[in-house]
């Protein structure tokens, strides 16, 4: 699973959601999100 969800080990990191702000998106309390920061936003 890591091979498909990280693709820059160095700047990835998982977050744990604690507010209800992405709520409307499907993002809950305690979901769990791979962050990489080598990546820009995208709107």
């Amino acid at each position: 699973m890591n091979e498909h969800l990280i693709k820059n080990e160095a700047a990835t990191f998982i977050a744990k959601v604690a507010s209800l702000s992405m709520r409307d998106a499907g993002i809950d309390i305690d979901d769990e999100l791979v962050v990489d920061r080598s990546l820009e936003a995208k709107h």
